[in-house]
């Protein structure tokens, strides 16, 4: 019996097969064909009937162009998290410069009110253009516009739902990775409820996206607090051209790589000097224990009883303890002991996108953590609100940017984290500074939650 478990059966009409098409088991899974029952007994529509369906061609390499762009480009990255694309996403945006995006005859754009749908690497997710009157595609996405007879923030909001997302999980195909086409996001069937229905959904995306909204401005304002107390609010880095350091230097950092040597890193210690730091620590003087996690070998994390937290769980100030990864409690409490989470804990990203440091609040179960991401233990030498506040400012991410190694795939190790510049000040400076950090970062939690 053991050899059955999980196996699912699903009985098909031959005629209704195409085996020219889809003929694999996958497409006709019992929850497939139960959505797609459902909405062919209610009122629906296809998709294409209702919008066009876009996505930009071939188009010249344009990385070059980035740091003189003027112009969203919207990539999957830009919207699997953001249902709503808006102003607040400006300074994430790799632009392209508009005159680039004209001229290259394979890009195509997307208007306010218009529909994003993430369409290769992370394909299914719908967003809709709602505060940008003008964007660009790039290859990874795909767009709907020229949409009627029903509400764009509907739509959105339908797509996104189990019975739009199932559907268009449904229709992936996979070459090297997993990707929607125009043809079969075209085909799914979109349930089209009355007007006063798709005014109530929208009416609650709509207050949804301001929740949200107070949430990151709230975060925006955090991010100040520490700067406008040192009187940095307004400091930049330098951006030299060239710089130099004594082979000396090189030699004992164990880096040879330029980017290390980088004029930008000490010109942020020095101003911390002159801003009033009574002296810089490294960050292991400051710890009481650091690890990180590992991923338990030939474990399927869409099986088990532990939250598994990983790298995309954990933003500034923020940890996701509702992780989808789970792992078992044999892991938990045997090979991965050491990283059992407790509340009060530290965690910071270590891997991808690295530098990213919250404290583990409100756990009321069992969590662990994988690889790439790092638990820290700190002592009471100083205030955790003031360590973690530094280590996610303009200062903090610098020193992240200079001690990590890899450039497609940037990466912290442990030894590296203790070494990271912590600055002191006053003790009341430090003191004040994290509580205000930490009531902010309260008041962005509520926001985001009633979003």
């Amino acid at each position: 019996m053991a050899l059955l478990e999980g196996l699912e059966v699903s009985e098909v009409k031959y005629e209704n097969l195409n085996l020219g098409d889809r003929a694999d088991a996958e497409y006709y899974s019992k929850d497939n064909l139960r959505i797609e029952t459902l909405l062919n007994h209610l009122p629906h529509i296809r998709l294409s009937e209702i919008a066009k369906l876009t996505a930009s061609a071939f188009y010249p390499a344009a990385t070059h162009l980035y740091e003189s762009g003027d112009m969203p480009f919207l990539r999957c990255v830009d919207t699997v998290k953001f249902p709503v694309i808006s102003h607040l996403q400006n300074d994430s945006f790799i632009k392209i410069p508009a005159q680039f995006a004209e001229e290259s005859k394979g890009i195509n754009f997307l208007r306010k009110h218009d529909i994003c749908l993430t369409k290769v690497g992370t394909p299914c997710y719908a967003s809709i253009i709602y505060e940008h009157e003008r964007i660009a595609m790039s290859r990874t996405v795909m767009g709907l516009s020229e949409i009627q007879n029903i509400d764009p923030f509907y739509l959105t909001i339908f797509l996104r739902s189990k019975y739009g997302f199932q559907q268009l999980t449904r229709e992936r195909e996979q070459t090297i990775q997993y990707q929607l086409t125009l043809d079969r996001v075209g085909d799914i069937r979109i349930f089209t409820p009355s007007t006063n229905f798709q005014k109530k959904i929208k009416s609650l995306a709509l207050e949804s996206f301001t929740f949200d909204k107070n949430a990151q401005e709230i975060q925006s304002t955090s991010e100040q607090t520490l700067l406008s107390a040192l009187g940095l609010k307004d400091w930049q880095p330098p951006n030299p051209l060239t710089y130099e350091a004594s082979s000396k230097t090189a030699f004992t950092s164990n880096r040879l790589d330029a980017e290390f040597f980088n004029s930008k890193y000490d010109a942020a210690l020095d101003a911390l000097k002159a801003a009033g730091a009574k002296s810089i620590r490294p960050l292991g003087a400051l710890l009481k224990s650091l690890t990180n996690g590992h991923t338990p070998l030939k474990h399927n994390l869409s099986e088990g009883e532990v939250p598994f937290i990983c790298s995309e769980h954990v933003q500034d100030f923020e940890v996701n303890l509702e992780s989808s990864k789970r792992i078992l409690a044999e892991h938990h409490k045997t090979e991965l002991k050491r990283t059992q989470l407790k509340n009060n804990d530290i965690l910071l990203t270590i891997k991808g996108r690295v530098g990213n440091a919250a404290i583990v609040e409100g756990l009321d179960g069992a969590a662990n953590i994988n690889q790439d991401v790092a638990l820290l233990r700190l002592n009471q030498e100083l205030p955790h609100w003031w360590i973690i506040s530094f280590i996610n400012s303009r200062f903090g991410r610098l020193m992240t940017e200079k001690y990590q190694t890899g450039q497609i795939n940037p990466f912290l190790s442990l030894g590296t984290i203790r070494t990271l510049p912590i600055p002191v000040f006053e003790d009341k400076l430090m003191e004040d500074v994290g509580k205000q950090m930490q009531t902010l970062v309260l008041k962005a939690r509520t926001a985001r939650q009633q979003s």
